[in-house]
């Protein structure tokens, strides 16, 4: 899960797909929405001329200048862009020369541009209208990638239930593994102590006890084992093609922590 994470199908991997800001359904749409521009600009200008010449008729040239546009565009599925903006300008004055002391100007326009060479619908479906080369990602690229993760987590839904079922199976080998070997532990014990007994009362000689003694430590390290276990190759899925094969590894601590890891998928 750590180490490849695009390789895990889980209920977060549509949403991911869906949602990727670079190769998402709704990162290829945004390429048509409309856009909005706009656009203020304020000038104050207070300048002293040598020459009236050069001053408007005044010395003293003061003057306050505003730009406003607005635009709103769209590009269509034909590669087309359609523009539509107002600029309002005003300026304001001390020239001699002037009706008034101010004035205000407003600008329509409209903008319609068509590429002829780029391929039409098709190819904006498919690689965008702003496709770089080499960089295609179009609507139906996106779309066919959206199916592709639902096709993927449809196909591992199957191998998390039967990784579940596997884990469950595992585990519960890890637990009559343990009981059977803390009975053998148990049973090795009073085999000792009662040898031990024997050769405290010289009924038996050294030698039976210390085999007791050696069984009854190993039958510890044995059910250790089988309590605390390894994190290695559990039953495999097989990609559901079968139950898997039973790896037959006890541990109840490490058949939890992969039942564990398997329920957060």
């Amino acid at each position: 899960m750590l180490r490849a994470p695009d390789q895990l199908a889980t209920e977060h991997s549509l949403p991911l797909v869906q949602t990727d800001p670079q190769g998402g359904i709704e990162a290829a749409l945004s390429a048509f929405d409309m856009q909005l521009y706009a656009l203020g600009n304020w000038q104050n200008n207070d300048r002293q001329f040598n020459n009236r010449f050069f001053g408007g008729g005044a010395n003293a040239f003061k003057q306050d200048v505003h730009d406003y546009v607005m635009q709103a565009s769209k590009r269509t599925a034909t590669g087309a862009e359609i523009a539509v903006r107002s600029i309002t300008d005003y300026n304001a004055n001390n020239a001699t020369g002037n009706l008034t002391p101010s004035a205000w100007q407003a600008q329509w326009q409209a903008e319609l541009g068509q590429p002829l060479m780029r391929g039409g619908v098709t190819f904006n479906r498919i690689a965008s209208p702003a496709a770089l080369p080499g960089v295609n990602n179009g609507v139906l690229i996106a779309r066919m990638n959206n199916d592709i993760s639902v096709a993927e987590f449809r196909r591992g839904a199957p191998d998390y239930l039967s990784n579940v079922m596997n884990a469950y199976w595992d585990l519960a080998y890890a637990y009559c593994d343990a009981d059977a070997r803390a009975e053998a532990l148990e049973r090795s014990r009073l085999t000792w102590r009662s040898y031990d007994a024997q050769k405290t009362s010289n009924r038996r000689d050294g030698s039976a006890e210390a085999l007791a003694r050696e069984q009854y430590y190993r039958f510890q390290s044995e059910y250790q084992d089988a309590v605390a276990g390894k994190l290695v190759g559990r039953t495999q899925v097989n990609n559901s093609s079968s139950g898997g094969t039973f790896a037959v590894v006890g541990g109840v601590l490490a058949a939890v922590a992969i039942a564990d890891r398997v329920a957060c998928q």
